[in-house]
Formats: structure tokens, sequence, C-alpha cells
């Protein structure tokens, strides 16, 4: 696989306007460093090198993934930020809310792939 550029894209939740960051193609360290100098320092060491998702004050919510081909792990981290997005708006994660989180990750997975796809 020929190695691709990295990827840092914003978007916005339509339906709960809540902002989200997408980062592909970098590795902890770079992700790390690159939400330093946003100013905006992780609280927890990371702890997986595939691919990560935090929340920040404010709301905001970033997603990265080490390998732009990597499915799987962009699947499971749209689920931690999908929990996130309906945590923010006070929506409970449980039974009762599950078709607004299949929607959220849905809707996340779709543009997310969209824009790693196009790179």
């Amino acid at each position: 696989m020929v190695k691709k550029k990295k990827l840092f894209k914003k978007f916005n939740c339509d339906v709960f306007t809540n902002a989200v960051w997408l980062l592909a193609g970098y590795t902890p360290e770079e992700y790390k460093k690159f939400l330093d100098k946003k100013g905006l320092p992780l609280e927890n060491d990371i702890k997986y090198d595939r691919g990560g998702t935090s929340r920040f004050n404010g709301g905001l919510i970033t997603v990265w993934i080490k390998k732009f081909d990597d499915y799987y792990t962009l699947t499971h981290e749209v689920v931690h930020a999908s929990t996130f997005i309906m945590e923010n708006k006070g929506i409970p994660t449980g039974k009762e809310n599950d078709e607004v989180l299949a929607y959220l990750v849905e809707y996340w997975t779709r543009k997310f792939w969209k824009a790693i796809s196009k790179k």
C-alpha cells in the first residue's frame, strides 16, 4: 500500500451541533503533539497505538486513527465519539436510545470513511 499523507478535517454534527475533528495517518506521538499545538492537552496517556477518541471542554471531540485503511478501529472510535455526543447533549446511552446511537454511528462512519477514501 502506498503511504498516504496525514488527514485533518473538521466536521460539525448537523443534528446535535457538535464539533468533531478527524485525524488519520498520525502516530500516537504525532496526535498528542498536534493537540498540544492546538492548546488541547490530553488528560490521560494514549493507551492504544491504532486510534483513539478524546473529548474536550466546550464539547469538541477528536477521533484519530493511525492507518487510513483501518476500518475496524475507525468504527470502534466512532462508537466512542457517538456516545460522547449523546452525553454532551444529555441523552442517556441505553436501550431507550439505541436508535439514536445507531444513527450517529452510521452518520460518522459514513462521513469519516468518505473523507479518508478521498485522501
